[in-house]
């Protein structure tokens, strides 16, 4: 329906209001009564090719009354639907949700396959109190490639879209429910998904799978402020086991710096030069023992430097620690007053 300002005149006040297509009052219509002189204001930012003028007792248009009765009518039945709907299969898919297959099941019990994202939309639609939500298609489009293969597997290591095994018995319960709801001749028949041993998937297109799973393993290096752990090693070896808090990793001599993956492994050094004062000439940075060198002119996405690599730090040995002793040496401390004279104090 198509809606323009309209005049309504009184002899006090004009009201704004809203017109069909067809020429009659919206039924939704919102009025609002103003002065003349609020009406000469509030017009000349309109348009008065696109205002009409009415009377206060023209009647709501009768085809778009009965359209809208017949549009709460349907939300109305909708939502009825996906009620009774969810007391079908919520428990199911609670259970799905909570399984978690060994793989001497897959291929036995678990023969189906059905895509993690339809799933998740499946249960947010039937959980919503709304009237405005759409049954979802299982159209398995999100674990499909172009050719029309399966292009992911079970796991969810490198991405959340994924392939949830179920029961033959399952599939079917799902693909009748979604077939026989609401709108459901608006829907595609699924196309389903084989689950062989050991977790395989039938069919699988290997050449895209492998390109999704580099470009999601690439994100993995892609940041920005994020943190960087750095252990630093005097003599070749670490100098303890990389902490879990600020605290130790201080003590433990592991440094902290928040670092984009579009830097550089020398404004890594520069950044470590400001806790250490070891200059970056003189840090020689791997990641691990016993690896390459890290060059210096390489971005941390071309190093495949992770963020948050807080249980592989990188490794910085010091070339020269005279500067970062005293920094990081434990100093022994006096005996608080209340601890003189007591084991404690030893």
């Amino acid at each position: 329906m198509c809606c323009a300002v309209i005049i309504t005149f009184l002899p006090v006040i004009r009201i704004i209001t809203s017109v069909t297509i067809s020429g009659g009052v919206n039924l939704d219509e919102f009025r609002q009564a103003v002065t003349p002189n609020e009406w000469e204001q509030l017009s000349s930012y309109f348009d008065q090719a696109n205002s009409f003028v009415v009377r206060c007792d023209e009647p709501i248009c009768q085809k778009c009354e009965q359209e809208f009765n017949e549009q709460q009518w349907g939300k109305q039945e909708l939502k009825e639907s996906l009620r009774d709907l969810r007391g079908r299969i919520g428990e199911l898919l609670r259970e799905i949700d909570r399984r978690r297959p060994t793989e001497q099941e897959y291929g036995t019990i678990y023969s189906r396959g059905i895509c993690s994202e339809f799933l998740s939309k499946l249960n947010t639609t039937i959980k919503a109190r709304s009237s405005s939500l759409m049954l979802p298609p299982i159209c398995q489009e999100c674990v499909l490639c172009s050719h029309g293969l399966p292009n992911v597997g079970l796991a969810c290591d490198f991405g959340s879209v994924h392939i949830v095994a179920l029961t033959e018995q399952e599939w079917k319960r799902l693909c009748e429910e979604i077939v026989t709801g609401p709108r459901a001749n608006e829907l595609e028949p699924p196309k389903p998904i084989v689950v062989l041993e050991h977790g395989q998937i039938a069919n699988m297109c290997e050449g895209c799978f492998g390109q999704r799973l580099e470009s999601l393993n690439t994100q993995r290096y892609v940041y920005e402020d994020e943190f960087i752990y750095v252990a630093l090693s005097e003599d070749g070896a670490l100098s303890g086991s990389m902490p879990k808090t600020t605290r130790r990793t201080q003590k433990n001599k592991c440094f902290r710096v928040k670092m984009s993956s579009t830097d550089t492994v020398k404004d890594l050094k520069v950044q470590l030069y400001k806790q250490t004062g070891q200059t970056p000439n003189d840090q020689l940075l791997y990641r691990e023992l016993g690896g390459s060198l890290l060059d210096s002119d390489s971005t941390l996405f071309d190093a495949r430097i992770e963020k948050n690599n807080v249980d592989q730090p990188l490794i910085l040995i010091a070339q020269s620690v005279s500067n970062m002793s005293t920094k990081y040496d434990e100093q022994p401390r006096a005996p608080e007053r209340g601890f003189i004279d007591t084991a404690l104090a030893h």
